[in-house]
């Protein structure tokens, strides 16, 4: 079991590294390439972001799972060769917060983490996708409050477990923890 956490920005290339990396551990396994895509296209330019994500994937030999909440459902469709790319956390999250119905933070970052683990497990490499909130501008509101702190949480605890971590900008994968 290998996890693998990539952070960066919003349009910082986090994505297009993660989709690299996941097919260059492609070629020294005999499993599939499994993209499980978190995104709900919830206005026009999530719709269309989601499209170009698809059509990034059409290139290649990718599986798309599309998965909103409740991701350990999906790690019955792994085998233990296989590479996963979650993408995305933050929306994985979102979602969680808003589509699941769950509103109590630390049950969503236990629920979440627990997901992952099960997903990790039934996989040879998990590729974690998420973005980099923290340096957002400084809000009041309770519910962005709860969500950035659960969100660090998730982060702390995945990191902890990755053999490797990077973060993203301008397109450039920098080294948190681990070796390529």
């Amino acid at each position: 079991m290998k996890i693998v956490f990539i952070s960066g920005g919003v349009r910082s290339g986090k994505s297009r590294f993660a989709e690299k990396l996941a097919q260059k551990a492609s070629l020294n396994s005999v499993g599939k390439l499994q993209y499980v895509a978190t995104g709900v296209p919830t206005d026009p330019e999530m719709e269309s972001r989601i499209q170009r994500h698809q059509q990034d994937r059409r290139l290649d030999s990718w599986n798309t799972i599309e998965q909103a909440t409740d991701i350990r459902v999906v790690a019955k469709h792994f085998q233990k060769t296989d590479i996963v790319l979650l993408d995305c956390l933050t929306t994985w999250l979102n979602n969680e917060f808003f589509i699941g119905g769950e509103k109590r933070g630390e049950h969503i970052r236990a629920k979440m983490v627990e997901d992952i683990e099960m997903i990790a497990r039934s996989c040879h490499t998990l590729i974690l996708v998420s973005n980099d909130v923290f340096f957002d501008a400084a809000t009041d509101s309770e519910v962005v409050l709860t969500y950035k702190k659960v969100l660090g949480k998730i982060h702390q605890q995945v990191v902890e477990r990755a053999s490797e971590a990077f973060h993203v900008e301008c397109g450039i994968p920098i080294v948190m923890k681990g070796v390529t």
